[in-house]
């Protein structure tokens, strides 16, 4: 694929991911207030807003940890923003990176609107409850297994 056609392969999959996730968001906003819903036997869909990151570590009601919190954050979406252009520009895969980025500006973009991030996913077991997470939240995961994936993978095939 040629570089120019690259990089707007890559930008229509960060805005479709975050186009997703904004719309999912918005959908649990509108709907999941007031009530909860059950989908099956491990499925449910109910409305959390996490101050905190992975798990809701971290998490404060003070308003300077939340800030402080929110501009570490910033501060390594800003790295690895920079990090992937630098990737892109040796002309490596950024694909992952970019799942990355997208799930990460969409929550980003939540902390500046709502002071919080809005996750809505619930799986469980039984009583046993996986932390509530979003689509954002799910391709961040996927990316960095895949940007974990691809070094060991690379650096296996060095040896």
């Amino acid at each position: 694929m040629k570089k120019n056609n690259l990089i707007f392969y890559y930008f229509r999959i960060f805005f479709a991911i975050f186009l997703v996730d904004r719309l999912t968001k918005l959908w649990a906003l509108k709907n999941l207030v007031v009530t909860k819903i059950k989908l099956g036997s491990v499925l449910n869909l109910r409305l959390v807003f996490n101050r905190g990151v992975v798990w809701g570590l971290f998490g404060s009601s003070e308003k300077l940890g939340f800030i402080i919190l929110t501009a570490i954050i910033s501060f390594i979406i800003i790295f690895f923003s920079i990090y992937t252009f630098f990737e892109y520009r040796k002309k490596d895969n950024i694909f992952f990176n970019v799942l990355i980025l997208a799930g990460a500006f969409s929550n980003l973009l939540d902390r500046f609107i709502y002071a919080s991030v809005i996750d809505f996913i619930d799986l469980h077991i039984k009583s046993w409850h996986w932390p509530v997470f979003n689509f954002a939240d799910l391709f961040i995961f996927v990316g960095v297994v895949g940007v974990l994936g691809r070094y060991w993978y690379g650096n296996f095939k060095k040896t």
